[in-house]
């Protein structure tokens, strides 16, 4: 058999095969990286209900809660899943995503030739969508699972709608409105698809606008405005259920603080940024450089910035509209682009950022479709060699690789990326702030030090760089100056309740109980409901200790009981709490305490010494031997239990 005999033979699958090369060349090297404490933390490494896995409580979970400022239950699930089988396995964890991304680009080969029939331009835009640097941030990022399983089951809906549509070719106006279609299992799937989608990441919501788009170019459904009310019909449960999951969304993200209100980002300037955005990610499909993690927003935006790029949008609106007869693809791409950006343009601003290459995962389909088929047509049109045209993008796609290699290395570890975001971005507080606050965990004090107050002269006010500052100086025993940035940042922002613990520890460092004590209940009672039950139980046994400290034991036994409130599983807190009912001489209340400390953990040699002294001070001196005993031999340097163990033996 001949070369070109093998090829046409096995041409799909070399073209499987190609394109899995290409992702897994960019993408493979993220098994290798590490979580980034920005989102990460919220979606899995601290997530109680991610890291306990699947079970009853979490899906439950999963399905009910807005956490993150989100509503998408199987994203949770398929995290829960990660932890269920790799646990904290960071470099899993990225493999997932990897894998999904793989799958991701073989159905977008197979979508768009079932759609056009075409295998070499569904290949490219196969291709491209596979090592677009833009799309970088969707797959190396754990925490934007969401982006690549939602575009999973919008491929999957898009190929089940395919199947749809051509088993109706000539429904009419009447079977629609008499819900015909309803009887379709082949409609329902894609519904049902749909609903999966919804639930991955809501801005699948533009789905049933761009299967109105298909209709109309390349399933040639949509002719005339009667098709048009067919089709409108036919999509009405979608409409319904994309409004329905803009409504959660919009109670998601109003619950988590999300929306900029508009006195601080007025419509205006919203829609200025729009304009610029949409110009940019133009920009950044065709010339992919300098690309971040995270783009400041422009609160300073003039008529005149947005000139070149409106003009831009105009000009291109205008030439897809004029060849819509002829070459029907430019304007369904175009509008592709276009609308499935729009809830995240920024005219309902979520968050701080005023562009993310994330978007741009499922809207890069829309550009791709007007260069790839655009291109064929001018081959066609200036008689080029086809194979011209096949170099010429499998030059692109290999330059395209090298530049997603590239970009993908960044996020081996927060601090490659965030230096990098903050050399290619002006004014970034966000990420100063998160370098330093990563700095700060790996006690690099100095240096994260000066990224935070390089946060701070970006922004005054940002209240998270006085918290990590003040975290930073109670590390070096500075607890004065670690109080003074505590305070600056409630001053800024008073309902962060976080910091109203981090100050209540800094006080009682300083030996200020009384005024820990006041802190907390009024931090307490700000974030009743969102409070961290692990911060605030050490702030809580913070307290306690300070007032141990000035001898004030009832006021230490007062907080240790609320600390065991908060966490009643930790067993630290337990067995400090029943010494101190030792000391206070309440015995049979510090025995009950202490029995359950050692239930949560039977070996620990101090809560076993306090369980001894409490059996000693009841009388019942050969059990305090015993336990005294395995005291002794859990810590055989622990002298206060050997103590207490020559104290019992010597009792009669």
């Amino acid at each position: 058999m001949s070369l070109s005999s093998f090829v046409q033979a096995n041409k799909t699958n070399l073209v499987l095969s190609g394109l899995a090369l290409l992702v897994l060349a960019v993408y493979w090297q993220t098994t290798g990286f590490s979580f980034i404490n920005f989102d990460d933390n919220l979606y899995v490494y601290s997530n109680e209900a991610v890291i306990s896995g699947v079970n009853r409580e979490s899906v439950k979970w999963a399905f009910t809660v807005f956490h993150s400022a989100n509503w998408h239950p199987l994203t949770w699930l398929s995290h829960m899943l990660d932890v269920q089988f790799f646990g904290l396995n960071a470099g899993a964890h990225h493999a997932t995503n990897v894998v999904i991304h793989l799958v991701n680009t073989l159905l977008a080969f197979f979508v768009f030739r079932k759609l056009t029939g075409s295998d070499v331009k569904s290949m490219f835009v196969a291709a491209i969508f596979a090592i677009h640097p833009a799309h970088v941030e969707s797959v190396a990022w754990v925490s934007e699972r969401k982006d690549v399983l939602s575009t999973l089951f919008w491929l999957l809906t898009m190929s089940a709608y395919a199947a749809y549509s051509r088993s109706v070719p000539s429904e009419s106006d009447a079977d629609a409105e008499s819900f015909a279609f309803l009887r379709s299992s082949k409609y329902w799937l894609v519904v049902a698809l749909f609903a999966c989608g919804l639930m991955s990441k809501p801005m699948v919501v533009t789905l049933p606008f761009v299967l109105l788009l298909l209709d109309a170019w390349p399933l040639g459904r949509w002719r005339s405005l009667r098709d048009l009310k067919t089709l409108l019909i036919e999509k009405v449960p979608m409409f319904a259920m994309s409004a329905a999951s803009s409504y959660v969304t919009v109670l998601a993200q109003r619950s988590g603080g999300a929306f900029e209100a508009l006195e601080f980002l007025p419509i205006g300037t919203r829609i200025l940024n729009s304009i610029q955005s949409y110009s940019a990610y133009v920009g950044m499909f065709f010339a992919p450089r300098n690309l971040a993690l995270s783009y400041t927003y422009n609160h300073q935006i003039s008529i005149a910035d947005i000139i070149l790029p409106a003009l831009l949008m105009i000009a291109v609106s205008a030439f897809a509209v004029w060849q819509f007869p002829r070459r029907k693809y430019l304007l369904i791409g175009w509008l592709w682009f276009l609308g499935t950006l729009v809830p995240v343009i920024g005219l309902v601003q979520v968050g701080a950022q005023a562009m993310a290459d994330r978007y741009t995962y499922v809207p890069y389909f829309g550009l791709c479709i007007m260069v790839v088929w655009g291109l064929g047509d001018l081959v066609e049109r200036f008689s080029v060699p086809s194979s011209i045209l096949t170099a010429t993008l499998t030059l692109c796609v290999g330059v395209l690789t090298v530049l997603a290699f590239n970009q993908t290395s960044l996020w081996r570890n927060h601090e490659t990326l965030y230096k990098a975001t903050l050399a290619r971005t002006k004014d970034n507080v966000l990420i100063a702030h998160n370098l330093c606050h990563y700095l700060m965990t790996e006690d690099r004090l100095d240096e994260a030090e000066a990224y935070c107050r390089q946060a701070i002269e970006m922004r005054a006010n940002y209240p998270e760089s006085y918290n990590t500052l003040g975290i930073i100086e109670m590390k070096r025993g500075r607890y004065a100056e670690a109080e003074a940035n505590f305070r600056k940042s409630l001053e800024v922002s008073p309902n962060f309740v976080v910091v109203y613990a981090n100050l209540a520890t800094a006080l009682s460092l300083k030996n200020e109980p009384d005024e820990a004590e006041r802190i907390l209940e009024r931090g307490a009672t700000l974030g009743e409901g969102r409070l961290d039950p692990v911060v605030w139980t050490d702030a809580l046994r913070g307290v306690a200790i300070a007032f141990v400290r000035a001898g004030n034991l009832q006021k230490a036994l007062d907080n240790y009981n609320r600390a065991i409130y908060v966490s009643p599983n930790r067993a630290n807190i337990r067995a400090e709490g029943a010494r101190i009912l030792f000391e206070l001489k309440q015995y049979d209340e510090a025995l009950a305490l202490i029995q359950t400390s050692l239930q949560l953990q039977p070996a620990d040699s101090r809560a076993l010494n306090t369980y001894g002294a409490v059996l000693l001070a009841l009388g019942r001196r050969a059990e305090a031997v015993s336990v005294l005993e395995q005291a002794v031999k859990a810590d055989p340097e622990f002298t206060d239990a050997k103590s207490n163990l020559e104290k019992a033996k010597e009792q009669k």
